[in-house]
């Protein structure tokens, strides 16, 4: 799982009124290998009024892009609202991205509700199944904006390079052999029982797209997916970066530093830059430029560079 963010931090005051959930998040979350790849980050390291100036920066970035990349019809559309929790106890709302540290976002908004061990280690759900099913049902779009429009709430994103997060989720759920529930639903029958190539898979979203369908949860565009044009994210926090980003998040919303605290992967986890260039590479430059399309608005609003792709082909 190539996942990164936030984890339990040793709270009394936290564990005196809900032991419970202390022991569900002090070990190692069910069916991850990440909680034994973290390591926490100091908070006097960061500097939050710094990073407090890249967000703020980065929210023009993402406005001029949503103008440029959309037409005045699609900004008009309403938010994607059903992919959104909200916790109204911390105040925060979030768009669960998946494949940018979705899984470790989602442990955290469990904890924050107050989630029992118990429930989480008897289901056989995936984490955002638990997640709408004992503390966050999807919102509509009044109850969204409702989030929005009061006082005191935060609203968050996490993004990270369209194409990593896109490999991430090729090797997660269609490589790897333990995900053969993705191959057999998603691709085309040929390819079904083996192990689809890189381009193979990226054959498959071109012509998905061609036939009009919607893309699966992990790999859909961030743009269709989190309404990010649609709804003015307090915070956009990139993966890149998120362990300052998280840090600066958890400082700012009022109470998050009692029950969370900001993580970073040890720096041998992936090489993302090798990894990322060995796939991508196995594409010939028109297949890149057609797979680039779909995902150009995301590129642009979010101010990802492109380039390095097209130059190593």
């Amino acid at each position: 799982m190539e996942d990164a963010g936030t984890t339990l931090q040793e709270a009394p005051e936290l564990n005196a009124e809900a032991p419970n959930v202390k022991r569900a998040f002090n070990g190692k979350p069910k069916d991850g290998r990440w909680a034994s790849e973290m390591e926490a980050i100091r908070r006097e390291s960061v500097d939050l009024e710094r990073v407090g100036n890249i967000l703020r920066e980065r929210q023009s970035t993402i406005r001029e892009g949503c103008v440029r990349s959309l037409s005045p019809a699609e900004l008009s559309e309403e938010p994607n609202s059903k992919e959104f929790l909200i916790n109204r106890e911390y105040k925060l709302v979030w768009c669960n991205v998946f494949k940018a540290a979705s899984s470790t976002w989602l442990y955290n908004f469990l904890l924050l509700a107050g989630v029992s061990e118990k429930v989480i280690r008897q289901s056989r759900s995936s984490p955002v199944e638990v997640a709408r099913k004992e503390a966050y049902p999807r919102p509509s779009v009044g109850e969204l904006r409702s989030a929005l429009t009061t006082a005191n709430y935060t609203s968050f994103l996490i993004v990270r390079d369209p194409f990593q997060r896109l490999l991430s989720a090729y090797r997660d759920k269609i490589e790897a052999t333990r995900q053969i529930y993705y191959r057999r639903t998603y691709l085309p029958r040929v390819t079904r029982d083996c192990q689809p190539t890189f381009p193979e898979f990226v054959d498959y979203l071109l012509e998905e797209r061609a036939k009009g369908r919607p893309p699966n949860e992990h790999w859909a565009p961030y743009h269709a997916f989190c309404s990010p044009c649609q709804v003015h994210f307090d915070y956009v926090l990139r993966f890149e970066s998120l362990p300052e980003e998280e840090a600066f998040l958890i400082e700012t919303v009022a109470g998050l530093s009692n029950v969370l605290q900001p993580c970073k992967l040890h720096s041998s986890h992936t090489d993302y830059i090798a990894v990322t260039k060995h796939y991508f590479s196995q594409l010939s430059q028109e297949k890149l430029r057609r797979l680039y399309d779909i995902y150009k608005p995301d590129f642009d609003i979010f101010g990802y560079d492109e380039t390095p792709y097209f130059d190593e082909i």
